[in-house]
């Protein structure tokens, strides 16, 4: 009910023909983002209600952004950008957001050179990677999403976000009108940091994305999908299957890194130890109570920082272990991981020994750190069919192995 009444008054806000209440307007933002905070706590009701009413208020957000981009009405437009931010919690909001062009919209804001605020921009940016922990929301900033999107733009908002990126680090390497050292990054470092984290993302779904494509590939090979005889070798891995394992391995790198525990992924990002870019490792930074922080999410809500990959630092759990955060399982359900694990394990028992050892590195790794993770046992009994399949492809080869085999 809370989040029908915020979805039917930010909608009557677009009709208002004169100048918004900036000090009203922001206030209740403010009361909607905690809503959706608390809602979000008390799972699993919380999902109707966000499937329900989620992309109707995403909807009002987004006419609520446009008005206040085509009237520079800039404290509204920050709020309304963190409120679309926390309202894209669920996988159908992020839908519909893209079907309304939200895309378009955040790239809008952070392309504007002339009038957007860089606390605006921070915000968009945020709500980007929001947007983007959803597997459909990775699809359509990479540029792969279908026309009814109505968002495509040239370049693709990962060159955008990769634009941004170089441009923050190019402006904070400049020196200060004294001619001095660089200046403090601010809010610029911030939206670097986020960016950065989104490209990071981008990324791991691109490993993704590749490992999907050859194991279909290689499953469209086998002549049927039956359990492998271990007598039936192969000379050799083939060009395919090099390249499915290249990416295993690049998926295995990712995922150790993204959900590596807040401890350890804070003091390895960058911007952590003095180097605040990719772009820019050797470059220092001032240090001290001006230097940027390295979680760019560091004020947005405790629960919003969880289902972006950011561990409370009080929960002993999240400072210690690593977490198989919300956007890495959608990530890897919309790639369908687990069958492709399969097709792999089943390939791998195919092979002489002097290459299966060697090409079941990487599957180890990726499998182990996924168990490791707080939320990899969830993962794997999710799909405890293709779970089952591959627990049995592993025993047979560790079977086979143990009796001597070749």
């Amino acid at each position: 009910a809370r989040l029908a009444e915020h979805a039917d008054w930010v909608a009557s806000l677009d009709k208002v023909s004169g100048v918004l209440e900036a000090e009203d307007v922001v206030k209740r933002l403010e009361s909607l983002i905690r809503d959706i905070g608390q809602l979000a706590q008390k799972m699993p009701d919380a999902n109707s209600a966000h499937v329900s009413y989620g992309p109707v208020l995403a909807r009002a957000l987004l006419a609520l952004t446009s008005r206040c981009m085509e009237r520079l009405e800039f404290r509204p437009l920050h709020a309304a950008l963190r409120a679309l931010e926390a309202s894209l919690c669920a996988a159908p909001t992020a839908a519909e957001v893209l079907k309304r062009g939200g895309l378009a919209q955040l790239l809008a804001v952070l392309r504007e050179a002339e009038w957007s605020q860089m606390n605006g921009k921070v915000a968009a940016m945020q709500a980007l990677l929001q947007l983007c922990s959803h597997a459909i929301g990775m699809e359509a900033l990479l540029g792969w999403s279908s026309p009814t999107d109505a968002v495509m733009t040239t370049p693709s908002g990962y060159e955008q976000v990769v634009a941004v990126v170089a441009g923050s680090a190019a402006s904070a390497a400049e020196p200060d009108a004294a001619g001095g050292a660089p200046a403090s990054l601010g809010s610029n470092g911030r939206l670097e940091q986020t960016a950065i984290a989104l490209l990071r993302r981008a990324g791991f779904y691109l490993a993704l994305s590749k490992l999907d494509a050859g194991c279909t590939k290689l499953a469209a090979e086998e002549p049927s999908a039956a359990a492998p005889t271990l007598g039936a070798d192969i000379a050799a891995p083939d060009e395919t299957f090099r390249g499915v394992l290249e990416a295993l391995g690049e998926v295995a790198e990712g995922f150790e890194f993204l959900a590596g525990p807040s401890g350890q992924a804070a003091s390895s990002a960058p911007g952590a130890a003095g180097a605040a870019s990719l772009l820019t490792d050797e470059c220092p930074r001032p240090s001290g109570p001006k230097a940027v922080a390295s979680d760019p999410l560091a004020d947005a809500p405790a629960w919003l920082q969880a289902s972006s990959g950011r561990g409370a630092a009080s929960d002993p759990f999240a400072s210690a272990f690593p977490q198989f955060h919300g956007f890495l399982e959608s990530f890897a359900t919309g790639r369908k991981l687990l069958p492709a694990l399969c097709v792999v394990a089943r390939r791998l028992a195919k092979l002489p020994h002097a290459d299966r050892l060697a090409a079941f590195a990487p599957l180890r790794r990726l499998v182990c750190a996924m168990l490791a993770s707080l939320g990899g046992t969830q993962f794997f009994a999710s799909d405890p069919q293709s779970f089952a399949m591959l627990l049995g492809l592993l025993g047979g080869g560790a079977a086979g192995a143990g009796r001597g085999g070749r």
